[in-house]
């Protein structure tokens, strides 16, 4: 179900999960918590992957993330959280968060 229903996408492949199905999109911070996806959460699903066997996911999601790190915002960073939005996975909120940089999943 997570992979089938809460996957969020960015430019075509797996980036993180949603943190809520079917809410709205991120226009404020009313929607804080709503149809988005934090990329401080992306450890823990990949854990999940990593368990229940999904090794090309976990690679097609740490491959997303850190192309993200190196071409969008500040290089190097992740943004606080992402909008699913019509155009696709738009980062917003706080382009510089320590909290959403993670790299142990990388040397796994």
């Amino acid at each position: 179900m997570t992979r089938n229903r809460l996957m969020a996408f960015r430019k075509g492949e797996p980036f993180g999960i949603l943190v809520r199905e079917g809410a709205d999109v991120y226009y404020n911070d009313d929607q804080y918590h709503m149809a988005v996806t934090w990329p401080r959460d992306t450890p823990y699903l990949l854990r999940l992957f990593r368990a229940a066997g999904l090794r090309d996911e976990v690679k097609a999601i740490l491959k997303n993330n850190l192309a993200h790190q190196m071409d969008e915002g500040f290089v190097g960073y992740n943004s606080e959280l992402f909008s699913i939005d019509p155009s696709g996975l738009t980062p917003v909120k706080n382009p510089v968060q320590w909290w959403s940089q993670w790299c142990d999943e990388f040397l796994k």
